[in-house]
């Protein structure tokens, strides 16, 4: 079964239309947008963010299909150097649709404190190159994302925060137990 995570994205038509390589506007009016991750993707995603030292990054790969997105594969590019504070990677394909990348959870504060993209991280998401979307996952509960367009609109900033509906509790494996976000 492929609908595990349906995470809705606002403002993100112009986005995914620039993505595309359309013309986007301003004028656009915000809609949702779906994102779909293949179980299989979802649990190693989830593993991932609640087992490893330091950062890591995957290229989440799939097809459109009207207002959604179907992602089936989580790529692992190139990594240069990683620690616990950054990842430096080979870019990801064309094809990818969200970029992933984890944050480990502070010691002495919440999960969700660390539901952010870095100056560093904006850069790269504001690249011509780069996908869409773009999602922080802390562990196994703690998850976030941004379209392009609220990146652009942190260009120049140190840090870009997750507001309350980029963040969500349920990841994709604790949706497929059956958790609510």
């Amino acid at each position: 079964m492929r609908v595990l995570l349906i995470l809705c994205f606002c403002w993100c038509a112009a986005s995914w239309r620039a993505a595309q390589g359309q013309v986007a506007s301003n004028a656009d009016a915000p809609r949702t947008f779906r994102l779909v991750i293949d179980k299989q993707v979802a649990e190693e995603l989830d593993r991932l963010a609640d087992t490893l030292s330091g950062e890591t990054v995957r290229c989440l790969i799939g097809v459109t299909v009207g207002d959604s997105a179907v992602v089936d594969l989580a790529w692992a590019p190139p990594i240069y150097a990683s620690d616990a504070t950054h990842v430096r990677y080979r870019s990801c394909p064309l094809a990818t649709l969200v970029v992933w990348h984890n944050h480990l959870a502070p010691p002495d504060a919440a999960p969700e404190d660390a539901c952010y993209l870095s100056g560093i991280d904006i850069e790269e998401a504001l690249q011509p190159h780069a996908p869409p979307f773009q999602m922080v996952q802390v562990n196994p509960d703690v998850l976030c994302w941004w379209s392009k367009v609220q990146v652009a609109r942190a260009a120049g900033q140190p840090v870009l925060w997750a507001d309350a509906v980029q963040r969500h509790r349920a990841t994709p494996a604790a949706l497929a137990r059956g958790a609510r976000p």
